[in-house]
């Protein structure tokens, strides 16, 4: 979708950096090869020297005044051609303009000043040494312009001083001297000098091409993928060997951020089910399936300073020439192989290969820190692994920036870039230091960022956070019930009575489900008391956040960013979240598939839905008041149906009288309907029915209902069939079940349980069955009589398959007579089997909610939508107007049924990574928010 202003002209180009401050040198350059087409001339004033290079992801400009000019016909230009349409360009920072009609042959224009008035320029093809030049990085952009007649003009806008000040307004100084470096390469640099505020500064520039400064719909892009706080069971000390099986070892490690989101979402991330496909990292690394996790080699920590000298936090001189550490290769994974792995540094110059169409960035870093050290990290990490991209494969990728948890708040933090003066000792409780580089390098990621997609963040806090005193000291005594044995707490008896299922249906958890609870609250308390993280997301400090520091307004692009049509632009944010603290498990009342699916799961899975089902969700419920918030009250009662789209099917109790209660009606039914053997071998009250849902179980399961949230309403019906003890009266090898529904009721009511019916009748022919239960053998007797009808038609349906035994065909004249015929003395009663219609849970599909806000165990659903961002109801959706007159930036999936499936721990299930893929990845979503759809390219 277009917006009105962009529909006006058929081709934008939007300035990426432009300030006045050009310097005029001599030198000797050659271009390198490629499929770019670069022009060069002046303006006929000769005010200016222009560049213009095409190719086929669009067109760069740069206009460099000389002289008195230089502070007023400075700028960088980028945009797409229109068809042959004149080219309309424009210079955010500095409000220039430029016209321009270019073929093969050259071109001419003019560039508008902010006064009003036109310059006309000229250019033609390049040639020889003639050309574009430029180097960026966060702390400033050079760019150098030759003409074919060995004129030259370029200057450095500079970002960060040498001294460590981030400028307000970013200033320009001349490029004082250049000179060719010798190479035996294919692409030669131009070494550049400038003063960078009071220090001499000389760096490498190389030949411009658009797929450097243009972030385009078709081109590639690059994932940075965020973990959460932590999942308790990833918390080994530092030292601590790493664990394959559990996924657990020491925090702040590439091995630590892989196991946060698991070997299964990435093949989904790339668009496949095979969570064995092949993946390979961009140095040509095998990480398919667990290799991913398993082998050190690929792992590797890389110099996330770029080789800076570094005082303190901060580093010495920013301005000092970034080095990139090749081993940073190895944390950008691709599907499929790499065909020119990349072996050598980005620093000895070669024509670079192909760039993968997509990649993807795990980052680390230690999950319990707040957020300004959080999302000082993340920008860090990002920046150094970006600048190695870049410089690596030549190009700009967009990037996207994909956060689970608390990792979407470190990315929020990164898009902000606060102003370390918004920062308190409330806010920033760890006293992180902010460095003026630290901010530059925001800038320089965010102007990249196509959009932030959130998996259950808690963009407005949790309720975890609030966990006082009284929950901890229940943690502990919860934790001292679970080592010793004894279970008083509903926690424990769950936590038991699920370990003692898993036994009983014979499932080998490693760890088993007691240890998981105890390893995850072992982990949790020391976090309730200290970690940064959690204090950070207190729901009142939350809202602190959200209207200073991080408020969404505050994720705009700059007019510097290579993103057509995004300069100045809200970052849009998707906002998405998981609902069932039991995962895709235990989210029906069918307990035994339940265990089935829980079973297929990952380690780190299981974890998740032992922490978030038994532990989180249960002590907040328990012991917050309201629990996690009442979904029919002020400012949510108006989107009850956005926020509350589940109900709390069952609490953890110690007995079943919550299924019973809930589910009376239904069980009535049941027991009014279903066979009398089915009574007869699980009970005749409720009780029968709950263990007849169990019924591919021949041992007693605990008596327990565990704490499950449903999406739909569930009634006890007959779907199914279930083989269950039915005596049967043989003659021979031929066999007629005791299927006759008044006598089997008869037999049951009787003697209780059919073991006990078939010791009483066991062997008995049909009269001394009906004798035994006091049955009167009469012809006016009207049971009697049936039993007679039912027999008599049972041997005449065997007869017909296949002729009987004389010994065992009874032919009556009259029905009633069999029981005085000589062959029915051969009927006797034996053991049998037979199978009988049996209650299972049925879904009915109708939607069903509690009136309380859902939660995924760790973060109530109006936190994962960023609700209410410590304003009104959905302030910064994107069908609202910003601060600007454009659509908000927010986007709030709360009608997800893929990841509404899961909870807390959504980032490891591959589903979810396909539906990442399907849903999101370009060209289906652009950079720039529309009130009607998900955010657009603007072409």
């Amino acid at each position: 979708m277009r917006s009105a202003a962009l529909a006006i002209v058929s081709g934008i180009v939007t300035l990426i950096v432009g300030l006045p401050g050009c310097g005029t040198a001599d030198t000797a350059i050659s271009t390198g090869g490629g499929a770019a087409r670069t022009f060069v001339g002046r303006t006929k004033g000769g005010e200016a020297l222009v560049a213009v290079v095409e190719g086929p992801e669009g067109v760069v400009g740069y206009t460099c005044g000389v002289g008195e000019s230089f502070g007023t016909h400075t700028g960088w230009y980028s945009g797409v051609r229109a068809g042959d349409a004149e080219i309309q360009a424009v210079n955010g920072p500095s409000d220039l303009r430029m016209r321009l009609v270019l073929d093969v042959s050259g071109g001419s224009g003019a560039m508008r000043l902010p006064d009003g008035r036109e310059v006309a320029f000229d250019v033609e093809p390049a040639r020889g040494a003639a050309g574009l030049f430029d180097y960026e990085d966060a702390g400033r952009f050079v760019g150098l312009v030759r003409t074919n007649d060995g004129q030259t003009a370029g200057n450095s806008v500079l970002r960060i001083s040498s001294s460590g000040t981030t400028l307000t307004s970013p200033t320009s100084t001349p490029v004082t001297t250049t000179t060719t470096t010798p190479t035996t390469t294919t692409v030669t640099t131009v070494s550049a000098s400038f003063d960078s505020g009071g220090a001499i500064t000389t760096v490498n520039l190389t030949p411009t091409s658009p797929s450097q400064r243009i972030v385009t719909r078709t081109g590639p892009v690059v994932v940075f993928l965020m973990h959460g706080m932590a999942d308790n069971l990833g918390m080994a000390p530092a030292g601590s060997a790493e664990n394959l099986a559990e996924c657990a070892g020491p925090k702040d490690t590439p091995f630590y951020g892989r196991c946060e989101w698991g070997q299964d979402f990435l093949p989904g991330l790339f668009g496949t089910r095979d969570v064995r496909t092949q993946l390979t990292t961009l140095d040509g690394r095998d990480v398919t399936g667990d290799r991913f996790l398993s082998d050190p080699t690929n792992r590797q920590l890389f110099d996330e300073n770029l080789g800076k000298r570094m005082d303190g936090d901060c580093n010495a001189d920013p301005t000092e020439a970034e080095r990139f550490d090749v081993r940073t290769a190895m944390h950008f994974v691709v599907p499929g192989k790499v065909t020119s792995p990349v072996v050598v540094p980005p620093d000895q110059i070669k024509l670079p290969p192909p760039p993968p169409q997509i990649a993807a960035f795990v980052t680390w870093r230690d999950p319990t820190r707040g957020m300004v050290f959080s999302g000082r990290r993340v920008t860090r990490q990002i920046y150094a692994a970006l600048r190695w991209y870049e410089a690596t494969y030549r190009v700009t990728p967009g990037v996207i920036l994909l956060a689970q948890s608390f990792g979407g708040l470190a990315s929020r933090f990164l898009l902000s870039k606060p102003d370390p003066s918004l920062l308190d000792g409330d806010t920033n409780r760890e006293g992180v230091r902010l460095c003026k580089e630290d901010l530059a390098k925001m800038d320089y990621v965010r102007d990249r960022v196509l959009y932030l997609l959130t998996l259950a963040t808690p963009h407005e806090g949790s309720y975890l956070a609030e966990w006082g005193p009284p929950v901890k000291d229940a943690l502990r005594a919860l934790l001292t019930e679970l080592r010793q044995g004894i279970a008083t707490s509903n926690i424990a008896q769950v936590a038991r009575a699920m370990d003692q299922i898993a036994t009983l249906l014979r499932l080998d958890f490693t760890p088993n489900l007691v240890d998981q609870a105890v390893s995850s609250i072992n982990g949790f308390l020391p976090q309730l008391e200290s970690a940064a993280a959690l204090i950070d997301m207190q729901l009142a400090r939350m809202v602190k956040f959200n209207r200073g520091p991080i408020s969404p307004e505050r994720a705009r692009r700059s007019g510097a960013s290579p993103i057509l049509g995004a300069q100045k632009t809200l970052v849009p944010v998707y906002a998405t979240l998981a609902r069932s603290p039991g995962s895709n498990a235990f989210d029906s009342p069918d307990i035994l598939r339940g265990f089935r699916t829980y079973q297929r799961k990952r380690a780190k899975v299981r974890g998740w839905i032992g922490q978030t089902m038994l532990v989180s969700d249960q002590l907040t419920r328990q012991l917050v008041p309201k629990g996690f918030g009442d979904a029919k009250v002020a400012p949510y009662a108006e989107f009850a149906d956005i926020l509350d789209r589940r109900a709390r099917l069952f609490d953890s109790s110690p007995t079943t009288e919550q299924v019973e209660r809930a589910f009376a009606s239904d069980i009535t039914s049941v027991l009014r309907t279903v066979s009398p053997w089915f009574l007869g071998k699980f009970g005749r009250g409720a009780d029968a029915v709950i263990a007849g849902l169990n019924r591919e179980v021949s041992v007693a399961l605990p008596h327990v209902s565990i704490p499950i949230h449903v999406d739909q309403r569930w009634s006890i019906g007959f779907s199914g069939s279930i083989e269950v003890p039915i005596p049967a009266l043989q003659c021979g090898t031929r066999r007629i079940p005791l299927d006759l529904t008044p006598l089997a009721r008869l037999l049951v009511d009787t003697y209780g349980r059919t073991p006990d019916v078939l010791a009483a009748i066991q062997n008995k022919d049909l009269r001394a069955v009906l004798e035994a239960l006091s049955v009167v053998i009469a012809e006016t007797d009207t049971f009697a009589k049936q039993v007679a009808d039912w027999f008599v038609a049972e041997l005449a349906q065997l007869r017909a398959q296949a002729p009987l035994p004389t010994e065992c065909d009874a032919r009556p004249d009259n029905v009633f007579d069999v029981f005085a015929a000589a062959e029915l003395a051969n009927w006797r009663v034996v053991a049998g089997t037979g199978r009988i219609p049996a209650p299972a849970w049925i879904p009915t599909g109708e939607p069903v909610s509690d009136g309380e806000m859902d939660t995924d165990g760790a973060v109530h659903s109006a936190s994962a939508l960023g609700f209410t961002l410590g304003r009104v109801p959905f302030f910064f959706e994107h069908d609202r107007l910003d601060d600007a007159g454009r659509p908000a930036s927010w986007y709030r999936l709360y009608d997800n049924p893929v990841t509404e499936k899961y909870n807390h721990g959504l980032q490891y299930e591959n589903e979810v990574g396909l539906w990442v893929q399907s849903t999101f990845l370009v060209p289906k979503v652009g950079p720039v928010p529309a009130r009607d759809t998900f955010s657009v390219w603007v072409d």
